[in-house]
């Protein structure tokens, strides 16, 4: 298991998050806060394709679908489609760099030529304090 991260979203919940680096990519793991059994996890795939040098994104059974390039710079964009609902619109996520031990990530889905967000999470490095 990989380092673990705390994340707030926009709707005041907590989830623990850890990334573990696989063969082929990362998998995340996350746990709604406060635990509860039987809870299911939220199961990010992060796949990377060597020859075209591109980042696969899978999260939440299909809730989010996306490809990216590499992380170059302070944001790292998936774009694909994405469920609001019972919905599915083109969407993306984007991490966002705030420092060595936080970042944020965006999610967006775009309706009438325009993207609007409809999740974020401000995620920081360690267990919940």
């Amino acid at each position: 298991m990989g380092p673990a991260w705390t994340c707030e979203t926009d709707k005041n919940s907590l989830l623990l998050t850890t990334f573990t680096a696989t063969l082929n990519g990362i998998e995340a793991r996350g746990l709604l806060l406060p635990a509860t059994p039987g809870a299911p996890e939220i199961v990010e795939d992060y796949t990377f394709a060597a020859g075209s040098e591109r980042w696969h994104a899978a999260v939440a059974s299909g809730a989010f679908v996306g490809d990216a390039d590499m992380w170059l710079g302070n944001d790292w964009t998936f774009e694909g489609s994405t469920v609001v609902g019972s919905k599915t619109f083109s969407g993306r996520m984007i991490f966002r760099y705030l420092d060595d031990n936080a970042f944020r990530r965006d999610f967006e889905f775009k309706t009438n030529g325009r993207w609007r967000i409809y999740s974020v999470e401000t995620c920081s490095r360690g267990l919940p304090q």
